[in-house]
Parts: C-alpha cells; sequence; structure tokens
C-alpha cells in the first residue's frame, strides 16, 4: 500500500474547520458521482492528471471504489467539470492539496472562474501553507461572489487561523449566520471565535491591522 492509499485508508489527516466545511459542502454542492461497488480496471490517463493507483482497495474500499468510478468517468470525459470537482473535492477531504490543485488547474483551463473551483482553490492553498494567496483568491471571490455563504466561511477560517483578525472573522461569521442561518459549521466557528477571544493576544494583529 503506497502513501496516498494509506492517507485515504485513515481518512485523512483534515486541516483544522476545513474538514468539516468539506463535509458539510458535500450535503450542498451539486454531485453527480455514485459509490461503485468496486474500483474497475483503468487503461490509461487521457486527461493527464495523476491519480492514486487501485489496487489492494480492501481496507478502504469505498473511497477507492469512488476514486475507480471517478477515473473511469474522467477518461471518457477529460473535460468533465462536475467529475474534475469531485475528484478535487475527494483529495481535499484527505488533506492532499498538491493532488486536489492538479484538478483545479484542468477546470480553470476549461471554465475559467468557476466559483465551485475557486473556492476549492482558496481551501488548497490554505491546506498548503500560502496563506498569501489564499487571501488574495478569497479577496477576490468576496468581490464577484459576496452572495455565496462558502466564501464567507473560508474568510472566516482564514482570518481566524492566518492572520488572527478576529474582527473581519466577526464579520465574515455574521454574514455567513445571515446567508445560511442553522447550518451545522456556524456553530463550530462560534466556538472558536469564543476560545480564541478568551485568551490573551488572540486580537493583537486584529487591533494593530485596523
Amino acid at each position: 500500500m503506497n502513501r496516498e492509499q494509506a492517507t485515504f485508508g485513515i481518512g485523512g489527516v483534515a486541516f483544522g474547520f476545513m474538514a468539516g466545511f468539506v463535509l458539510a459542502y458535500a450535503f450542498v454542492a451539486p454531485t453527480t458521482v455514485g459509490h461503485a461497488p468496486t474500483p474497475p480496471a483503468r487503461a490509461g490517463n487521457p486527461a493527464g492528471i495523476e491519480t492514486p493507483p487501485t489496487e489492494d482497495a480492501a481496507p478502504h474500499g469505498d473511497v477507492m471504489a469512488l476514486l475507480g468510478d471517478l477515473n473511469r468517468r474522467l477518461e471518457e470525459n477529460p473535460n468533465s467539470i462536475e467529475v474534475l470537482l469531485e475528484l478535487a473535492h475527494l483529495y481535499l477531504r484527505a488533506a492532499m492539496t498538491e493532488q486536489a490543485a492538479g484538478y483545479l488547474d484542468r477546470v480553470e483551463e476549461i471554465d475559467p472562474g468557476n466559483f465551485q473551483g475557486l473556492m476549492y482553490r482558496a481551501m488548497a492553498l490554505e491546506g498548503a501553507g500560502q496563506a498569501d494567496d489564499a487571501q488574495k483568491l478569497l479577496e477576490r471571490l468576496l468581490a464577484e461572489h459576496p452572495d455565496h455563504w462558502e466564501t464567507h466561511y473560508l474568510t472566516a477560517i482564514h482570518y481566524m487561523t492566518d492572520s488572527r483578525d478576529l474582527v473581519r472573522a466577526r464579520q465574515a461569521i455574521e454574514r455567513l449566520e445571515s446567508l445560511k442561518p442553522g447550518i451545522p459549521v456556524l456553530e463550530d466557528l462560534r466556538r472558536e471565535m469564543e476560545h480564541l477571544e478568551g485568551h490573551p493576544g488572540a486580537g493583537d494583529r486584529s487591533e494593530r491591522s485596523g
């Protein structure tokens, strides 16, 4: 079993609240993929994107079967935005940001400015530790898609975990609540904000930024 398979086998190493969002988003995002019973054989990779092997899938058959199904569908239609996004989503769940980025590159080539692709890109940048690039992309999303609740969720996460700008984080949470009241991840954000605000020094950077 190689490293990628092992990562999927244990469910992946999530990066903070991002994992909670990825899972929550799976229930509201459009999806076209069902779980295949077994991973089909692959004849190649015409899309030119790195994909993990599907051998020895028994310990984690559900995920590897899903990967096999997605890979098969990508071979049939290398330009399928839906499949490319779902592959990126699957890798993000496992915190495998480099692999996710490969699929997101293809999405950007085929459909420049795709909101879901840009959102996943911001998540991949955050997960890879590229906080400045992530912030620039989030600012673009806020300007172009202010009514998408996902943008405000990711913005809140960014300001809580990277810059510790708690003023902006709180504003993002309030905007998220106005757009999507009752979404499960909202309560997690509130609890984390209370934790940060209750620790001395947590808001120092936000105070300087004002």
